[in-house]
């Protein structure tokens, strides 16, 4: 009687990218994570909370194929496009807080994992920190001022 042997099938995992053009922000996962989703709409905005800072702000929503928003069913990548060199990345919260978001920066793009959309901020360094960063610490050295041997006062010593 011969054995079957058994196959271990892992499911096809197939990706879905979702791009918007104007802005060349991405939103890549599985087929399963963006069912229902047919584009991405991603919308440069605004952001009071950083005010005076060099930053780029995205509104990301993906939207189905009659324009209503929908959201992944699980994690997705994120990939936006930065000019500059970056210092963090927020997530704008709905009550304007500043939420920090890991993130890497990959051929020009600064990507992030999440599992719902929203809008995220990216704040890039100024020209200080540049500055400052690539500048070497100069240690501080202490210096000791000492008179010369003559001026020095020295106790007197019996001599035997």
């Amino acid at each position: 009687m011969e054995k079957a042997t058994p196959s271990n099938t892992v499911p096809e995992f197939k990706l879905k990218v979702l791009k918007d053009k104007a802005t060349r922000a991405q939103v890549i996962s599985g087929t399963t994570e963006l069912e229902g989703a047919s584009y991405l709409d991603s919308q440069k905005v605004e952001s009071k909370e950083l005010l005076g800072k060099k930053y780029d702000a995205y509104a990301l929503q993906l939207k189905d194929k009659d324009g209503k928003p929908v959201q992944p069913k699980g994690a997705v990548l994120v990939r936006l496009p930065v000019s500059g060199a970056v210092q963090e990345l927020y997530q704008l919260t709905p009550t304007k807080d500043l939420k920090s978001q890991e993130f890497t920066i990959r051929d020009g793009y600064l990507e992030f994992i999440t599992l719902a959309l929203n809008t995220y901020a990216i704040v890039y360094k100024t020209e200080a920190q540049l500055l400052n960063q690539y500048q070497p610490r100069q240690k501080k050295q202490k210096v000791e001022t000492t008179k010369p041997l003559a001026q020095r006062k020295m106790p007197m010593t019996k001599l035997l």
